[in-house]
């Protein structure tokens, strides 16, 4: 396994838990939050995103 798969996972369960929040309780809330962290994980993990100041405090 590459470090390169962990994250897809992570967001493919991230975005799956959503959906079934959204599904079973009809949180519209839990499915937005998923998608939109389902679309910052990846550009964090390709260094499209970068906030250094973050890890170096």
């Amino acid at each position: 396994m590459t470090w390169n798969l962990l994250p897809r996972i992570y967001v493919v369960m991230l975005v799956e838990g959503g959906f079934v929040g959204f599904m079973k309780a009809g949180s519209r809330e839990s499915l937005i939050s998923a998608l939109a962290f389902g679309v910052l994980i990846p550009l964090c993990a390709a260094a499209v995103i970068r906030i250094p100041y973050v890890a170096e405090s």
